[in-house]
């Protein structure tokens, strides 16, 4: 299997080759360098878990593509893996707390794999009604994204004023 990174820049790419072989040594047992119709479609399952891994460490749109090619001296596949990880996403909720796995569940950035300006907001309004359902009526929400070259800083800052009293309970 042959590994190529694209678009890293030059001190992340010894990182993200090291995580890269760690991670399919760990999935498959070792790097096979031929590889052997052991998997139905290994270009496609490789390209599945590498996405998924660098998803879960913070990395949005990353782009994964296997390759593979056939060597007919040798008669074996070859298969060649195209690793961009996309840029570090950091996202963080101030003046509130929440919980991560609440946070993965309200925030589309993590469901989408992508940043932009319109699943900021949508995130934003899902932080207004989450905390409504929680009696803060007052709430606001405001959200700042900050992308640079290798990095993409989302801050919501939440405002949740005081609690409003329950209505129309009668004892």
């Amino acid at each position: 299997m042959t590994l190529s990174f694209a678009e890293c820049q030059r001190e992340e790419t010894a990182d993200v080759q090291k995580d890269t072989h760690l991670l399919l040594g760990r999935h498959y047992g070792r790097i096979p360098e031929t590889w052997n119709a052991i998997f139905p479609r290994p270009d496609r399952k490789v390209a599945r878990t590498l996405a998924r891994a660098f998803s879960k460490r913070g990395t949005a749109r990353s782009n994964v593509r296997a390759e593979p090619s056939y060597d007919s001296e040798s008669n074996r596949a070859r298969l060649t893996v195209v690793v961009d990880p996309g840029p570090i996403v950091i996202v963080r909720v101030e003046g509130a707390h929440i919980w991560k796995r609440t946070e993965r569940k309200l925030l589309p950035i993590y469901q989408e794999n992508a940043v932009d300006q319109d699943l900021v907001d949508e995130g934003a309004r899902n932080l207004v009604s989450y905390f409504q359902a929680k009696s803060y009526f007052d709430v606001k929400v405001d959200s700042h994204l900050d992308k640079q070259l290798d990095r993409v800083k989302v801050v919501y800052y939440v405002d949740r004023g005081k609690p409003s009293p329950s209505v129309g309970h009668k004892v």
